[in-house]
Parts: structure tokens; C-alpha cells; sequence
């Protein structure tokens, strides 16, 4: 009987081998059948990340040609529109992007607080004058004396506005409806350009 050398491949040897690669293969697939739909969803948040920073830039930039242009209720829109996303979005960033990005609003914010009020009072002298011009021509047609009113605001009015629009973006928030809560939030800010939304608003979206 010829003796096999040690070398030579015996059956229990090769039935090993083919039992470790048939397994090896197994558990390949099965790994990329789990893999898979958790690289998609890495794929899709990261996109959503790219995205979400160019619609930051792109909207920073134009509430900043809306500020040249003394267009304040433009800029407030705009910068709603930048810090939105980030907001209700935020848990696809790290506390150190976040924080970039509140100061970078915030200066756009500060400019606008800056300037709101000098338009707010040019707004004002011009329709104190307007005012002045139509009741002197009043005057000079009937000479009778023209009767002052007095425009109150509402603020009150205002006020229980602003909270009805805040209560409506809030629900809209909390049901995932984050395009109607945006849209409420820009009403917001074309009614007061310097209005803030704070943290405690923020923590409504899920």
C-alpha cells in the first residue's frame, strides 16, 4: 500500500475547507444583507447634511443682498428659511457645526436689529409728513380746521396674533409638517423682523 505524503490533501481536509468557505460566503451575504439599508441610510444622511449646509449659505447670502438693499423684511425671511433646517434637523450635526451656525445667523440677526429701527422711523417721518401735506390741502380747500386722529395700535392685537401664529407652527411641528411650520415661522418674521425664535420653541420638533 503506497503511503500518502504528508502533504497530500486527505478528504477531511477538504471537507473542512469547503464547509469554511461555504460558511464564509453565508455569513458574507447575510453581513451585506444587513449592511446594505444601514449605508443607504448613512448615504441619505449625509446628503441631507450637504444640503441642508447649502441652503444655510445660499439663504445667509441672500439676507445679506436683502440688507444692502434695506429690504428687512426680505433678510428676516431669508434667515428663517437658513436656520430652520438646522433646528429641526439638528441631530444630524455635532454641537460644534450647530454652534457655527447660530453665530453666523446671529450676525446676520444683529444687522438686522440694527436697522429695522432706523427704517421703522424713516417709515414714520415719511408718513408724518404725508399726513401733514394732506391736511393742509385740506385747509386750503375748505378752511376749516382738520381734526387730528390719532392711530393706536393694537398691540394687543399683535400680540395675541403672534401667539396664535407660534401655537400653529408649534402643532405643525409636532405632526411632521415641517414645510407649513416653516412657512408659519417666515409670517412671523415679515410681521417682526427682529422677532427671535428661542430653544424652547425649537425642542417642539421631533
Amino acid at each position: 500500500m503506497v503511503q500518502l505524503l504528508d502533504y497530500s490533501p486527505r478528504d477531511g481536509r477538504i471537507r473542512r475547507r469547503r464547509v469554511l468557505f461555504t460558511l464564509t460566503v453565508v455569513i458574507a451575504s447575510v453581513s451585506s444583507i444587513f449592511a446594505v439599508p444601514q449605508f443607504k441610510a448613512f448615504q441619505q444622511r449625509q446628503n441631507r447634511r450637504v444640503e441642508i449646509r447649502a441652503q444655510f449659505i445660499a439663504q445667509l447670502a441672500s439676507a445679506e443682498r436683502a440688507l444692502e438693499d434695506r429690504k428687512i423684511e426680505n433678510a428676516a425671511t431669508a434667515l428663517v428659511r437658513a436656520e430652520f433646517p438646522t433646528h429641526v434637523e439638528s441631530r444630524l450635526f455635532w454641537r460644534s457645526e450647530l454652534n457655527s451656525f447660530e453665530r453666523r445667523a446671529d450676525r446676520i440677526r444683529q444687522r438686522i436689529g440694527e436697522i429695522y429701527p432706523l427704517i421703522q422711523r424713516e417709515h414714520e417721518a415719511k408718513a408724518k409728513a404725508e399726513r401733514e401735506r394732506e391736511e393742509a390741502i385740506s385747509k386750503s380747500r375748505t378752511g376749516l380746521e382738520v381734526e387730528h386722529v390719532c392711530i393706536i395700535r393694537c398691540t394687543r392685537s399683535a400680540s395675541d396674533l403672534f401667539e396664535a401664529l407660534k401655537k400653529r407652527a408649534i402643532e405643525q411641528m409636532k405632526n411632521g409638517n415641517m414645510r407649513q411650520a416653516q412657512a408659519i415661522c417666515e409670517q412671523i418674521a415679515e410681521l417682526d423682523p427682529v422677532y427671535r425664535f428661542d430653544t424652547q420653541f425649537w425642542e417642539n420638533a421631533p
